[in-house]
C-alpha cells in the first residue's frame, strides 16, 4: 500500500489487478474494477470527524494526503517541495491554469518543510473565503506530507507511489510552466503510442510501449518575471545556463508511470544534492534500450516550457553554492559506484583530464572564492550577475572535481580501474 494507505477511501478507489500471459513470452495487464467502485466527488480533508480523523491519524503516523476532486486522472504531476513557500503558490497557480484536454492531478510532496507549507496548502484547499490564497482552491492538488526531510529522491518516490495517472510528470516547486505544458507532454506520449487517445474503460490500459519526454528549462531571476514570461510566452534562451542535454531532468520531464515504477524510481541513497535524476534516467535508458521512446520536446512558445526561478547571483550565495558542489561531488562518486562506466565518469568528472583542466584554469587553486571576491563584487555592481556566476563556475567545477576524488579516496569501494 505504501503512501496510498493514507488516502481517504483508497480501498474503494484502488483497482485490482491480474496478470495473464501474452504472446511470445510477454505479459499483459488486465485491470478490473470492483463492483462497488464509484468515484465520490467533492471530498476534501477537514478538521473534525470522518475523513478528517483519518487524515489526523495518518499525520500522527507521519504522512497524510489531501486528495483532488478530478476523476478519472490520466496525468499525475509530482511536485516535491522543501521550504519553498516563496515560489510554490506561483508554481501551483500555473499548474491549475493548464489548457489540457485530459484530466490531471498535482501531487505535492512536502519533504518536512518548516516554513508553513503544509498549513498554507491545507488552508488553500479548505478555506471558502474570497481572500483565500488562490481563488481556485487548488482543485487538482493532493498533498502528501512527509514527517522529516529525507531528500528529493524520497519525496519524488512518495509522489509516484501516490499518483494514479498513466503519465508521471515531474516538476520542481521553484519551476513555473507554460499554459500548454501538460498538453505538450501528453501529445508526446500519445504520438509514441504509450497512451490511448480516449479514456479507457478500465483505470489503466493494457501494456503499452514506454515513453520518456524531456522539455526545455529556461532560467529567470524573479517569480514575477517568470509569470510574465508564461503569460506572454516569451523565450529568452541563455546559452550559458539554459543549454542542457540531460537524458532525464526532473524540472521538466514525463515518463510512463508503469515503466517508472518497474525500472525507474529514484535511489534514496542520494540524500544530498545532485545526480538522483540522472542516475534514474540512466537506469531507465538501460532497461528500455529496445523499447523506450525518448522524446526531446522543442523550445517552442506553445510547447512544454518550464521557467526555473533562481535568484540573481550575489556574494551571499557563495557558501551555499560551495556546499552544493561538495555534496554533488560526494553523490557523484555514489553514482559512479553504482554505474562504473566511462559515460558516468565523464558526467561526474572523475577523470584526470577534468582534474588537470580545472587545476590549470584556477592556477592551482590561486583563483578561488576569496581571490575572486573583488572581481565578482565589481561585476555585480555593474549589473553583470550572469557573467559573475559564469566566471565563478570555474571555481565551483574545481570544488566538484576535488570532492569526487576525495570521496574516492575515503570510500572502501575498490575500483576495478583508476581514474582515467
Amino acid at each position: 500500500m505504501g503512501f496510498l494507505q493514507w488516502l481517504p477511501g483508497c480501498q474503494r478507489h484502488r483497482p485490482s489487478c491480474s496478470v495473464r500471459p501474452g504472446k511470445r513470452g510477454t505479459t499483459k495487464r488486465w485491470w478490473r474494477l470492483p463492483s462497488s467502485w464509484a468515484p465520490r466527488r467533492g471530498r476534501r480533508w477537514r478538521p473534525g470527524g470522518g475523513e478528517g480523523a483519518t487524515a489526523r491519524g495518518a499525520a500522527a503516523a507521519g504522512t497524510f494526503s489531501l486528495r483532488c476532486d478530478t476523476f478519472p486522472v490520466r496525468i499525475s504531476v509530482v511536485v516535491p517541495t522543501y521550504n519553498r513557500l516563496s515560489t510554490l503558490p506561483a508554481c501551483l497557480t500555473c499548474l491549475e491554469r493548464q489548457a489540457c484536454s485530459v484530466p490531471y492531478e498535482v501531487v505535492v510532496v512536502d519533504d518536512g518543510s518548516t516554513d508553513g507549507t503544509v498549513a498554507w496548502l491545507v488552508h488553500a484547499q479548505t478555506s471558502t473565503a474570497a481572500s483565500a490564497p488562490l481563488p481556485s482552491q487548488l482543485p487538482h492538488v493532493r498533498l502528501v506530507a512527509l514527517p522529516r526531510n529525507a531528500g528529493a529522491a524520497r519525496a519524488r518516490n512518495a509522489g509516484a507511489d501516490t499518483a494514479v495517472g498513466e503519465v508521471l510528470v515531474f516538476v520542481d516547486s521553484d519551476v513555473l510552466v507554460s499554459r500548454r505544458f501538460l498538453q505538450a507532454h501528453w501529445d508526446a506520449h500519445l504520438a509514441a503510442g504509450a497512451v490511448s487517445p480516449h479514456p479507457p474503460e478500465r483505470p489503466e490500459p493494457a501494456y503499452a510501449p514506454p515513453c520518456l519526454a524531456v522539455g526545455p528549462v529556461l532560467h529567470v531571476h524573479q517569480v514575477q518575471a517568470a509569470l510574465e514570461a508564461v503569460q506572454q510566452q516569451r523565450l529568452r534562451f541563455n546559452p550559458l545556463f539554459d543549454a542542457s542535454r540531460a537524458y532525464f531532468c526532473t524540472s521538466n520531464a514525463s515518463v510512463s508511470r508503469w515503466f517508472f515504477l518497474q525500472h525507474g524510481r529514484f535511489d534514496e541513497a542520494f540524500h544530498r544534492y545532485g545526480w538522483e535524476d540522472l542516475e534514474a534516467g540512466e537506469r531507465m535508458r538501460r532497461a528500455g534500450a529496445h523499447s523506450l521512446c525518448h522524446v526531446r520536446l522543442p523550445l517552442a512558445a506553445h510547447g512544454a516550457l518550464a521557467f526555473h526561478v533562481k535568484p540573481r547571483f550575489s556574494l551571499e550565495q557563495v557558501p551555499r553554492l560551495l556546499q552544493q558542489e561538495r555534496d554533488r561531488g560526494e553523490m557523484g562518486m555514489l553514482f559512479y559506484r553504482k554505474m562504473p562506466t566511462l559515460s558516468v565518469r565523464l558526467m561526474v568528472q572523475y577523470t584526470w583530464v577534468h582534474r588537470l583542466l580545472w587545476t590549470a584554469l584556477t592556477l592551482g587553486g590561486l583563483v578561488n572564492e576569496h581571490t575572486m571576491r573583488p572581481l565578482l563584487a565589481g561585476l555585480i555592481r555593474l549589473g553583470q550577475h550572469d557573467l559573475a556566476l559564469f566566471l565563478f563556475t570555474i571555481v565551483l567545477n574545481r570544488v566538484t572535481c576535488e570532492a569526487v576524488f576525495a570521496a574516492a579516496r575515503h570510500t572502501r569501494y575498490r575500483f576495478s580501474a583508476p581514474p582515467i
